[in-house]
């Protein structure tokens, strides 16, 4: 582990499973298998993606939770996305100011209100019912200062989002270990 990450959390092993390492886009069903695999459940579950909005105009870095009316996890996974948030925003804002760190949202208007299909997926895996789930949204890409200051710098921004998000992750699985 990185000193520099978490000297807190020296003990706390953290293994990372990505579901892809390319441009591809491998159905939810996969996913959310890949998720399942192991002889024990993941700490927690998130699909980091960039955002765009219809207007163009959105900023901020947001997390999306499964709906509470079917999601009995609700309040546990709002926590653990308002913690994600807040740890990503810190490090889009040194590049990009103009940010903030918005609430989760729900995916309840997704799919003419049935939610993401990857929260239905995971939720056909028994052993990942417990487990805290979110999509993060690390920033609206369809931005002109978004290009400037955040993509352009990608080989220096994007190492120090993955630290905040590592850092993160340490903190909340050490309080696990706890």
């Amino acid at each position: 582990m990185d000193d520099a990450l978490a000297p807190a959390h020296r003990d706390t092993r953290i293994d990372c499973v990505m579901t892809r390492s390319n441009d591809s886009n491998p159905d939810f069903a996969k996913r959310a298998a890949l998720c399942a695999v192991g002889k024990n459940p993941p700490a927690a579950i998130f699909s980091i993606h960039f955002n765009a909005s219809e207007e163009h105009d959105a900023l901020g870095s947001l997390t999306v939770v499964h709906h509470k009316d079917v999601n009995a996890n609700y309040q546990r996974d709002q926590a653990f996305a308002i913690g994600l948030t807040r740890a990503t925003h810190a490090a889009v804002a040194g590049f990009l100011p103009a940010s903030k760190a918005r609430d989760p949202i729900s995916d309840a208007h997704l799919h003419n209100g049935a939610g993401s299909n990857f929260f239905y997926q995971i939720g056909l895996h028994p052993a990942l019912k417990e487990v805290p789930k979110c999509f993060l949204e690390v920033e609206f890409m369809d931005r002109r200062d978004v290009e400037q200051k955040l993509l352009q710098h990608r080989k220096e921004a994007f190492p120090a989002i993955a630290r905040a998000i590592a850092a993160y992750l340490y903190e909340y699985c050490g309080q696990l270990d706890q």
